[in-house]
């Protein structure tokens, strides 16, 4: 079998990739059988006092032979993580046609459900089982199955988790307790649907309720691709990204602008984000339908997705064409799933005509800031979302525009005309809480779209984090915005050499009531936050220690400090997991330092770092952040941009070892080199 992309078209404006960078799987059914995405799993009524939910499954089962068959479903309820059946039913037995397919309905009860959230991502399994119905008198198939369905071989298809769309699996093997074991009854097929128990609802008086309560979206807006590999991702490499953004305080992930992964959506079930689901284009022909429907038929059974964004940045928005094709669109997604509102990322029209109302939602690229002529206070019974803002261009470890380096200054200096910090973009969101929230551009630095700079620039300035996940200064503006815990960050480095006594712009992000700032031990004074604002200072130079000490009601509650660094002396190697899996897919995250003797790292290092391995392992790619650099990602060594650099490690395939030791060192002119073990493992759950 011959699978092959035709990567020939033209695409988007930023770097999409081409050929296959997905898992493609080829799936192996009973002629009688669920159907691909088959089932609808939500649950429509959730008690106030949480004693049940009611779990509505309908299941689209198919019979693709010649032949008709009577069947009936058993679905169950079951945890996720394991355990016997919470709920159970038997529907009716029916007969079906040949080739031909009919949706059975089921409502089961749940007790006690645990919700689903970002904070506690609780998530069950709804098992359904196709059991056909034989004649009994002669031990077979009132209709006699083909060969195929009777061959033990063509039903044990079963497909592991590694090798399995992350939120469906079949397992085809007749266990006892799925179905009577006793002659008479055959189990066809073995369909499993990940699902939470959970509501949501977008109001123009309260904003995004979450079972029931006020629940502000804190999102960013996300390509898919990550240094060293582009968009072939292995699926540690998504959950890696999706840890940065919960770290930094995240709750939402917007996939611009494409339908995402399954394995990214499993993910956000699993880690705890909501998920703006994006369709492609703005598209009603036949092909466009049919990629809108795949895509809801695909997810609908996420308790992430909250949203499907049916297009972004369109032309034809606010025109009469626009609204008719939108108004397609969002009919066909409301009729696949109305338990999920429709939305469309506007960049302009919001009030030219009635695109806006084909939607429930209405998204806001960098048009909820503000001003009356934005159209939003205009029409205050609209519900409304921040779907893209911010766009805040800067570059990790640089604090002065250079155009011709093609560096962003970290004070942000040099952002586009429709940009802003995100502070002002969350600042509207706390003044009209009916705006529900915003997905700041964007989580991570990504290939192509270079912006403020054209070529030879390679990627854009807007990540909060770089392409390598390293965090640049504004992460720590927004980290203080969505998280609890007291913070303060100072910036820039305390490294200016030849600029003695020369005053250096002092920047101090937190979410304290005041921060004092010290130099060397002496106090120069103490600020008041306003806002959401950065305090700001100016400070001469001297080298040494630079130290802020954030205070809530006069009470020292966290600091921060930049030391002059020395001379870059040796290598740090830091693993995000030093335990794998042995099935060839698996990756380590390595994060290189270059640090001085006293082990402070050199924010204006650019050593070329070597990486050299033992055992059955390679280097899946290298990054630096370095929105200029034009060295190969495919390669054992990268020279660190400002201080750091980055390298993936993957284990090879384990044949007939329960386990391998790997031995990665990073080596550098004139540096003390790092050594750092990693130990992949063959047995499944090996990961950590």
């Amino acid at each position: 079998m011959l699978v092959k992309v035709d990567a020939t078209v033209l695409e988007g404006w930023w770097y999409e990739g081409c050929g296959i960078y997905r898992h493609v799987w080829l799936r192996s059914t009973d002629p009688l059988h669920v159907a691909d995405h088959g089932t609808y799993v939500t649950t429509p009524d959730i008690a106030a006092d949480g004693s049940n939910a009611v779990v509505a499954v309908a299941a689209n089962v198919r019979n693709e032979s010649d032949r008709a068959r009577r069947f009936r479903v058993r679905t169950s309820l079951h945890p996720k993580a394991g355990g016997d059946a919470l709920a159970a039913t038997l529907s009716e037995t029916v007969a079906l046609s040949p080739y031909s397919a009919t949706e059975i309905n089921q409502r089961l009860t749940l007790a006690f459900p645990a919700l689903w959230t970002p904070e506690q991502p609780n998530l069950y399994l709804a098992v359904s089982a196709v059991e056909e119905i034989l004649d009994r008198e002669e031990g077979r198939s009132a209709t006699k199955p083909d060969a195929a369905s009777a061959d033990p071989a063509a039903m044990a298809a079963e497909r592991s988790d590694a090798s399995e769309d992350a939120d469906e699996r079949r397992d085809r093997s007749f266990e006892p307790g799925d179905a009577e074991s006793h002659e008479g009854v055959r189990l066809a097929d073995r369909y499993e649907t990940v699902f939470g128990v959970r509501s949501i609802a977008f109001a123009a008086e309260r904003g995004f309720l979450l079972n029931g309560k006020p629940y502000p979206i804190r999102g960013t807006s996300n390509h898919q691709d990550f240094a060293g590999v582009g968009v072939a991702l292995p699926d540690a490499l998504i959950a890696y990204k999706l840890k940065l953004l919960k770290e930094m305080g995240c709750n939402a992930y917007r996939s611009a602008h494409h339908p995402p992964t399954p394995e990214l959506l499993a993910l956000c079930d699993e880690l705890g984000l909501l998920v703006m689901n994006e369709n492609r284009k703005l598209d009603s022909t036949p092909r466009g339908l049919d990629h809108l429907r795949r895509m809801i038929l695909r997810d609908r059974n996420h308790p992430c997705i909250i949203l499907w964004s049916l297009e972004n940045e369109e032309v034809l928005e606010g025109t009469a064409t626009g609204s008719r094709i939108l108004k397609r669109m969002a009919g066909e997604a409301r009729r696949l799933d109305p338990a999920r509102p429709t939305s469309a990322a506007m960049n302009h029209g919001w009030h030219e005509g009635d695109y806006a109302d084909q939607v429930d939602v209405v998204g806001y690229n960098y048009g909820h800031r503000g001003s009356a002529a934005d159209g939003r206070r205009r029409f205050p019974r609209r519900a409304q979302i921040g779907s893209e803002s911010a766009s805040y261009t800067t570059t990790r470890g640089e604090y002065a525009d250079d155009p011709a380096s093609g560096y962003a200054s970290a004070y942000g200096t040099s952002i586009p005309s429709w940009g802003c910090s995100p502070a002002v973009s969350w600042q509207a969101v706390l003044d009209d809480p009916s705006l529900t929230g915003v997905f700041l551009w964007t989580g991570f630095d990504y290939r192509g779209e270079p912006t403020p700079y054209e070529w030879p620039c390679i990627n854009s300035h807007f990540g909060i984090m770089d392409t390598c996940g390293f965090p640049k200064d504004v992460y720590y503006e927004v980290q203080a915005m969505w998280t609890p815990e007291p913070l303060v960050h100072v910036m820039p480095h305390w490294n200016w050499a030849g600029r003695e006594g020369e005053e250096i712009e002092i920047w101090t992000y937190g979410n304290c009531d005041s921060v004092e700032l010290w130099l060397n031990g002496r106090l120069l004074g103490e600020q008041a936050r306003e806002g959401l604002s950065p305090i700001k200072w100016a400070v001469p130079y001297e080298r040494g220690t630079l130290r802020a000490i954030g205070k809530n009601g006069g009470v020292r509650a966290a600091s921060a400090e930049r030391a002059t660094a020395g001379a870059a002396s040796r290598i740090v190697l830091e693993a995000d997991r030093t335990r794998l899996g042995g099935d060839g897919t698996d990756v380590a995250v390595l994060r290189v330092s270059v640090v001085d003797a006293e082990g402070r790292i050199v924010p204006t290092a650019d050593s070329l770092i070597r990486f050299e391995l033992s055992g059955p392992a390679s280097v899946l790619g290298v990054g630096n952040g370095n929105p200029s650099s034009h060295e190969p990602d495919k390669a054992d060594r990268r020279r660190a941009f400002n201080g750091r650099c980055l390298a993936l490690i993957q284990p090879s395939e384990l044949h007939g070892e329960s386990s391998a030791t790997i031995r990665v060192k990073a080596i550098s002119s004139g540096l003390v080199p790092a050594e750092l073990i990693l130990t992949a493992a063959a047995a499944a759950g090996a990961r950590s």
